[in-house]
């Protein structure tokens, strides 16, 4: 099951064991609850086990975009002779990185 946040990941599995424990007499082994974030881990680390995951942090993630709006030359996204606005490079991030 995917959920939304981590808290509901925290309740859900709570849930579960106290309604498994009180049905059984026996604890449970946790259910797979997970956000989508960790969920795109867990599916990656089991299809590509011999390969390290590499996350990177927002900050390097704009860093790369800028670097390669400047290469691509995407001047129409900004004013003439001006550098692209970090509100502009932040929703190029997202759109490219959500994909």
């Amino acid at each position: 099951m995917i959920v939304p946040t981590g808290k509901l990941v925290r309740q859900y599995k709570e849930k579960f064991a106290r309604e498994f424990f009180e049905k059984t007499k026996k604890p449970a082994e946790p259910p797979k609850i997970f956000t989508l974030e960790a969920f795109a881990r867990f599916v990656y680390d089991n299809l590509y086990d011999d390969r390290a995951r590499r996350q990177i942090s927002d900050a390097y993630r704009l860093a790369l975009i800028e670097e390669a709006a400047e290469k691509a030359k995407l001047e129409f996204f900004a004013r003439e002779g001006e550098k692209l606005p970090p509100p502009i490079l932040r929703r190029l991030a997202q759109v490219v990185f959500g994909l």
